[in-house]
């Protein structure tokens, strides 16, 4: 699959995904006018392209570095803004290291390194933070910066590139696995404690 398709198949899903009911589990209780408002900045940005002296930079990756910055501000207290940064700093890191490992190492594959590198970013950010808004802050600074780390040591035909299509890709399914996992282990866990409550009921308290 060339890169651009999967970022615009999950983001199709997630639209219809919205739409059928599924809005409060993926993203909370935001509106609907800013759901559309980000979705249609989306399909303008990921397409327009600034250069600014010999880095070009998809404007999408103005507009979730954007996001992640107005998610950050909003967060309650210092010291939760501080832990909510760290873990994008670490998500970046671990970007940019998977990247490179599965670039050194090719036998890592096992079908599409930037893939794998997207599904390990969703997991680990599952384990850290599971708040929607607040995952999507720490998924994102950790692109944002991973595709700077990425970019500063690549050139392509001269230009350093950010925010193009395999950025997207990988954001997307990232958020996507990361917004779905979560709500699949939070309905797992509240069964089991619903089934283990009636079970103890059952049985008398003993």
């Amino acid at each position: 699959m060339n890169s651009g398709y999967l970022s615009f198949i999950l983001m199709s899903i997630t639209l219809i995904l919205l739409a059928s009911g599924w809005k409060t589990l993926y993203v909370g209780g935001v509106s609907h006018q800013r759901l559309l408002l980000f979705f249609a900045s989306w399909i303008v940005s990921a397409r327009v392209t600034v250069t600014l002296e010999n880095v070009h930079v998809r404007l999408v990756y103005a507009l979730i570095a954007a996001v992640s910055l107005i998610i950050l501000y909003r967060a309650q207290g210092i010291i939760h803004k501080v832990h909510l940064l760290s873990i994008g700093l670490l998500l970046g890191s671990l970007h940019f290291l998977l990247q490179q490992l599965l670039e050194m190492d090719p036998i890592l594959i096992i079908r599409n390194p930037a893939w794998e590198s997207a599904a390990i970013i969703a997991v680990v950010a599952i384990a850290l933070q599971r708040n929607c808004w607040e995952q999507f802050a720490a998924i994102s600074v950790g692109y944002v910066l991973g595709d700077l780390y990425q970019a500063g040591i690549r050139e392509i035909d001269g230009y350093h590139r950010l925010g193009y299509a395999t950025f997207q890709d990988q954001w997307w399914l990232s958020i996507f696995l990361a917004r779905t996992l979560t709500i699949v282990l939070q309905a797992t866990y509240a069964g089991c404690k619903s089934l283990v409550r009636s079970l103890f009921e059952r049985n008398g308290g003993r």
